[in-house]
């Protein structure tokens, strides 16, 4: 009885058992089936193909596995073939629209210009839309397209990655070029309004359509060397081969490219028209970057599928129709996550109202706004990192990409990653970004803007010398002064050696003044400077020149010049000469401040250091007005004029040498002396150019060194000789003036030898009659040599 009770009771344990994996299986079996639209562009092999139906499958097998999600449904979905074609992609959606089933949502389409115009469409039948592969900032437009969402990153989150990488490496001009096509203008409107809110302005956008050699020429032009270009890889290329003719690449060129070329693009992509080789290409894009989306593919963090990164990717290494390296893949995978997820909690929603995703038709706006919101209001964690939406567009990080590596190696790498949550770029320590020259280029030259002033060592030492000569000068007038009725002094005119004391202490002035330059005073200051120095160099030139001009002009008349005429030419004739000097001066001058007078003018000059791209601008304050070689060429041609006719008088009495009557020897070299060196002054200051140091280390040593020279030659022989009259002969020099006229004149008929003179004014005259007598005698000698020579020859 008991065995029996036993085995009915396992009986009723089995039958219950049996009963419950019915109940299970018919659970299951009548799961409601909710239909989404897929849009993949083809049916072939390849990313945008296999790759992605397959990523659909594995989306719909672990959603439908999965117990916590959609748990009375069976998501299912119809696959069309838009083709990156919008017409095709308008066809498809109509199509799945028309079947029977309904479609509670759309996934796709891949490309941007498709999405438009199925999120157009879709918006009337109340779907929503989630793309996995669209970027264009238009379809950002929540007016336009208030259903559209997407999983990949928009544009716009390229662009903030763009622009933060710009700003990393400091580059604020920079280049933007677009193909004129919606999308693309609208990024690079995007781009360029990005740019400007961060402060850089220096922006220039260019679009491209077939004018590429003009494009290109314009960049080198503004000096680009930042370069963002957005548009098909066949646009672009056409770009870059006229970038390599035009040169605009190199170690300062960085080219930044879109993301999504394929793998060999500058390859596969040539066209026979480019013109340009591979090779060629290559050149241009070394080292290229460019901003994309990714994820870090081997974590083994799970998501909310309970798949890791990691695991995803080894769910296709098994398949051989399907590419090994596709990061689209995970997009569309999260899409139809995305989609799933949105559409479980509406159906959570929905259920307190005794309602349900199975009630869906085109007509219910209400469900599809609970949809619409749920997918704004998502966070969750996908194979590619955080979903979560802002308007349209996903918020998420992205990866700064640079081409590195020999042509044939053909290998991209991630170098930096873009953190949209700080808005900043870090570079990574692993993969090292490739400079060609060691070291980020700059977007511009670095302009350094550097006032020169005149050395401040270089200007103590000419103050000190000017200091010292002015006092040397002082004392030597002081002295031709003092001592100018002495009787030796006397016979070598003082008071002209007291004016050339005075001209040549002038001089020094001027080179004082001249080392005042806007480091010790204002630019009003300065051009009141230049005013005056100008003016004191040509006066103390004039008195101090002009003095040494007039004594020789007396050798000359009273030597020189072969005239039966009786010359006598006094001190005051001397003044006179020098006087009508500085009043030509004094004409020309004040008619040059009158008319136009010189102020302060700023000259800018440049140099490069081509390493760094580092531009000097060199500015420095000269004395200038608006004709300032006009004057200048007045002045310094009057000045020539009187330095010729002085060289002139000096050569003239050359042969002169009676040293006790005047000094015409020295004054003959000081003329030389000052001659050569306002020429070469002159010439190198007019070559210098914008140098203040070196010009003024140039004027003002020739300033002091033939002024000090001159100056020692004129005034020590008549120390010399007032310190030691009998130094230049055994006999005095009355005795050798006696003797001189006496050996030079004996047998002319005009002095005897026990001839005297009264006065140096009667000797002058005896010794200039006797000169005139003997110049007349050198005549009739050689005519009579002549005649003796004819005689000759004849005979």
């Amino acid at each position: 009885m008991k065995l029996a009770r036993y085995i009915s009771s396992i009986t009723l344990v089995f039958l219950l058992k049996i009963s419950i994996l019915q109940s299970n299986s018919l659970a299951s079996a009548v799961k409601k089936p909710l239909y989404i639209g897929v849009m993949v562009p083809f049916s072939t092999r390849g990313p945008s193909g296999i790759d992605l139906i397959e990523t659909v499958k594995l989306a719909l097998s672990d959603i439908n596995s999965n117990d916590t999600i959609l748990s009375q449904y069976e998501l299912k979905a119809e696959i069309g073939f838009s083709k990156f074609n919008p017409a095709s992609a308008i066809d498809v959606f109509i199509r799945m629209i028309m079947q029977k089933t309904i479609k509670v949502g759309i996934i796709g389409a891949q490309n941007s210009r498709s999405s438009e115009y199925v999120a157009s469409a879709a918006k009337s039948w109340n779907l929503a839309q989630i793309s996995h592969g669209s970027t264009s900032p238009i379809l950002s437009n929540r007016e336009q397209f208030p259903y559209f969402f997407r999983t990949a990153l928009s544009d716009i989150s390229y662009n903030l990655a763009r622009v933060a990488f710009s700003l990393h490496y400091g580059w604020t001009k920079v280049a933007v070029l677009y193909q004129i096509a919606t999308a693309y203008t609208a990024a690079a409107n995007d781009l360029v309004s990005d740019f400007k809110s961060k402060n850089i302005t220096d922006v220039y956008a260019e679009g491209v359509l077939d004018q590429f050699a003009v494009v290109i020429g314009n960049l080198k032009a503004k000096d680009m060397r930042i370069i963002y270009a957005i548009g098909q890889a066949p646009v672009i290329l056409h770009v870059l081969c006229e970038a390599y003719k035009q040169k605009l690449y190199g170690p300062k060129y960085v080219w930044i490219l879109v993301g999504w070329y394929p793998n060999d693009w500058w390859e596969v992509e040539m066209q026979p028209h480019t013109k340009c080789t591979p090779d060629q290409i290559y050149q241009v894009i070394q080292n290229y970057f460019y901003v994309y989306r990714s994820y870090p593919q081997t974590s083994t963090e799970p998501t909310i599928s309970g798949r890791s990164p990691l695991n995803f990717n080894q769910q296709f290494q098994h398949l051989n129709n399907v590419t090994t390296t596709n990061t689209l893949r995970a997009y569309m995978y999260d899409a139809v996550w995305t989609m799933a997820h949105a559409l479980d909690k509406t159906e959570q929603q929905l259920q307190p109202q005794n309602r349900s995703l199975s009630q869906f038709n085109y007509e219910s706006s209400d469900i599809r706004s609970t949809i619409v919101k749920n997918i704004a209001d998502m966070s969750i964690l996908g194979i590619t990192g955080e979903i979560k939406f802002f308007g349209a567009d996903r918020l998420g990080d992205v990866y700064i990409f640079q081409f590195q590596g020999e042509k044939s190696q053909n290998k991209t790498v991630p170098v930096g990653l873009y953190k949209a949550a700080t808005d900043s770029v870090t570079i990574f320590s692993e993969n090292k970004v490739v400079w060609p020259n060691g070291f980020p280029p700059l977007s511009q030259s670095v302009i350094k803007i550097q006032t020169l002033h005149i050395s401040l060592g270089l200007t103590i030492i000419y103050l000190a010398l000017s200091i010292l000569g002015i006092l040397a000068s002082l004392l030597f007038f002081a002295f031709s002064l003092y001592y100018q009725n002495h009787k030796q002094i006397k016979l070598l005119s003082p008071r002209m050696n007291a004016l050339f004391a005075i001209g040549c202490c002038i001089c020094y002035v001027s080179v004082v003044m001249m080392a005042v330059d806007t480091n010790f005073t204002t630019t009003i200051g300065f051009s009141i400077l230049c005013q005056a120095n100008i003016w004191l160099l040509c006066l103390g030139f004039t008195l101090a020149f002009g003095s040494l001009f007039a004594k020789m002009w007396r050798v000359y008349r009273i030597f020189a010049l072969k005239t039966a005429k009786r010359i006598i030419v006094k001190d005051w004739h001397l003044l006179a000469v020098v006087s009508q000097l500085a009043i030509v001066d004094i004409v020309l001058l004040t008619i040059w401040t009158v008319v136009d007078p010189l102020t302060a003018g700023v000259i800018t000059s440049t140099t490069t250091e081509p390493k760094h791209d580092i531009v000097f601008k060199l500015t420095s304050y000269v004395c200038t007005c608006k004709n300032t070689a006009v004057w200048l060429g007045l002045v310094c041609s009057y000045k020539f004029l009187v330095l010729i006719f002085g060289t002139f008088l000096a050569y003239e009495t050359r042969k002169v040498t009676i040293s006790m009557l005047n000094d015409s020897k020295f004054i003959g070299f000081s003329i030389y002396n000052i001659t050569v060196f306002c020429v070469i002054g002159a010439l190198t200051a007019f070559l210098i150019g914008p140098q203040p140091t070196i010009k003024f280390a140039l004027l003002g040593g020739f300033i002091i060194f033939c002024t000090t020279i001159t100056m020692f030659m004129v005034f020590l022989p008549k120390i010399n000789l007032w310190r030691n009259p009998n130094r230049w002969g055994r006999r005095k020099i009355a005795d050798q003036q006696e003797t001189f006229v006496d050996e030079s004149l004996r047998g002319v008929g005009l002095v005897s030898s026990d001839t005297t003179f009264t006065t140096i004014e009667s000797g002058r005259c005896a010794l200039q009659n006797a000169y005139k007598k003997y110049h007349k005698m050198e005549e009739e000698i050689k005519i009579i040599k002549n005649r003796i020579e004819e005689m000759e020859s004849q005979a």
